[in-house]
């Protein structure tokens, strides 16, 4: 039967070797074998089910899989169908190794800055050893180190360290283990980083304003030659129709017949003449009117 001892991530089985009731003889020699790749295969499958994977075949389940009526044979069965590639998924178990009679634990990290000069360290230990203490320390000259944080990992062996930091400069960290009676001291120097003051912070900001107003004046100007370009070329074209205006123009005045100027002296004149005798006729016949009104008064 699989069962969590102490790293929380082992397992054993238990099997019975020679007990009182039973004769010891290669007929039961096999059956403790049998009895053995079974407890076994009951630890796998509960090595997937921590791992996620519920679909691992049950070793008690023989007549709900298979018809088969040997326990060997249904073992074989499991192994045989069992997808090759689900055993490079199974996520179980570490390679723990051991200094004078104690665990060297594995720290992995990240470590990032974050706003307002806080920084963020997250990371796991393996194997995760219950009530293990984590610490981390802080140095500005790489020599003195001075406590800053210390936590507790939590179950599955992570940890997560927040702080926010005053001093500037070239900040240097490390995270220890403590020794245990289980465990031996361990320790971890993180990646150096760069926190800036506030001159510089503000020189940045300033740096990036201008940055960002540069990106603006060319994104502009490059609006400004694209309006030119189009501008130049409605210019071109605008100087294509001239030319062909002027053009129909000179076919024009080609065609046109030139008149003299006597000529066109001449047509005056006679339209004065048209002019003054329809004025003439005009009066003449308002004067016949008028007559023939008054006769007509004078008869009544």
């Amino acid at each position: 039967m699989g069962r969590q001892r102490l790293l929380r991530q082992d397992g054993f089985i238990s099997i019975p070797v020679a007990p009182d009731k039973y004769i010891i003889s290669d007929e039961y020699a096999d059956y403790l074998i049998e009895v053995a790749v079974h407890e076994f295969l009951h630890v796998i499958d509960d090595m997937y089910e921590i791992s996620g994977d519920s679909s691992f075949y049950n070793p008690d389940e023989m007549e709900k899989w298979t018809n088969y009526t040997r326990p060997y044979d249904y073992y074989k069965w499991i192994l045989r169908n069992w997808p090759t590639e689900k055993w490079f998924t199974l996520e179980y178990g570490f390679n723990v190794q051991v200094r004078e009679g104690k665990y060297l634990v594995n720290i992995s990290s990240t470590i990032s800055l974050q706003e307002n000069r806080t920084i963020n360290i997250q990371g796991n230990i393996t194997p995760p050893v219950p009530g293990l203490k984590i610490r981390l320390y802080i140095s500005l000259d790489n020599e003195t180190w001075l406590l800053l944080q210390e936590t507790n990992i939590s179950q599955g062996g992570n940890f997560e360290f927040n702080i926010k930091l005053l001093v500037f400069g070239i900040i240097r960290l490390k995270l220890t283990v403590p020794e245990t009676e289980k465990v031996a001291y361990m320790e971890k120097e993180l990646h150096p980083i760069y926190i800036k003051s506030q001159q510089e912070v503000r020189l940045t900001e300033l740096i990036e304003s201008l940055e960002n107003k540069l990106k603006s004046a060319e994104i502009k100007i490059a609006e400004l030659e694209d309006k030119y370009d189009r501008l130049a070329k409605d210019y071109e074209a605008l100087k294509i129709n001239y030319r062909e205006l002027e053009k129909s123009y000179e076919e024009i005045k080609e065609k046109c017949v030139p008149i003299e100027t006597r000529d066109i002296e001449n047509i005056i004149e006679r339209q004065r003449l048209i002019i003054f005798i329809l004025s003439a006729l005009v009066t003449i016949l308002i004067i016949v009117i008028t007559f023939l009104l008054i006769r007509v008064k004078i008869r009544k």
